[in-house]
């Protein structure tokens, strides 16, 4: 697979978000499909600030993992629509 000059490749952009998935999110990782989803729908950046949410999120009480996957679909359908709007997050 050749990745064009400044862009990862998809297999490149998976490992490292499974790796933060690791590092951050406390729940059993996600089945493959929904990877495919969330990667080729959504930047890495939002896909790191989802994943940030999770534990916030369910800090208290062990949660079903499809729960979990629902919330973070739930955060980058969010982020995206405002993406879309132009909102940067900043209020602008």
């Amino acid at each position: 697979m050749n990745a064009t000059k400044g862009q990862s490749s998809f297999v490149a952009r998976l490992r490292a978000m499974q790796e933060l998935w690791g590092v951050v999110c406390n729940h059993p990782e996600p089945p493959m499909r929904t990877w495919i989803l969330w990667l080729s729908g959504y930047t890495d950046a939002e896909i790191e600030r989802a994943f940030l949410q999770v534990d916030f999120k369910f800090v208290t009480a062990p949660t079903d993992p499809d729960g979990v996957y629902r919330f973070v679909s739930s955060e980058l359908r969010q982020m995206k629509e405002r993406r879309n709007r132009g909102f940067d997050g900043r209020g602008q």
